[in-house]
């Protein structure tokens, strides 16, 4: 079955293959519970220039796939995320942890964003383009941080 990410047909977006939402549901999720985890572990101990490492391929893989299923909001998202991140290393640890903890504020709405494509994967309904909650999100780590494009 394919899907058409969107409010309607002429956004301009092309119908994307059920199963490759899916599938970028399912490998987001893993990269997900990876970037949580990490951040949960690194704590207030981020100090080494490559600490950060793993965490920000794995939020660098999750922007791309969001791209190639054309979920701008996630991939913008996830793009404001690595940058917040990439910058972490030298700075004290305070600026670090507040850092880490918008990221990590950031990762529900993320979650929730790939139940709904799940979820309107299931019921045949078209995926919206955005959803609020992501939106939201983006919001607060730009007014927090600036835009990092």
């Amino acid at each position: 079955m394919r899907f058409t990410i969107g409010n309607d047909s002429s956004d301009g977006l092309d119908a994307i293959d059920g199963d490759t939402l899916l599938e970028f549901a399912d490998e987001a999720a893993d990269h997900l519970e990876t970037i949580e985890q990490d951040l949960l572990r690194y704590g207030r101990s981020l100090n080494g220039p490559t600490a950060l490492n793993p965490t920000l391929r794995c939020l660098h893989s999750l922007k791309g796939s969001a791209g190639y299923v054309s979920l701008v909001d996630l991939q913008e998202l996830c793009h404001q995320c690595e940058d917040i991140l990439s910058r972490v290393v030298g700075r004290p640890s305070s600026e670090a942890q507040r850092r880490v903890d918008l990221v990590l504020d950031a990762i529900p709405a993320i979650r929730a964003r790939l139940a709904e494509v799940r979820r309107c994967c299931n019921t045949g309904q078209r995926v919206p383009r955005a959803n609020a909650g992501s939106e939201k999100s983006l919001a607060d780590l730009k007014a927090a941080f600036g835009t990092a494009r």
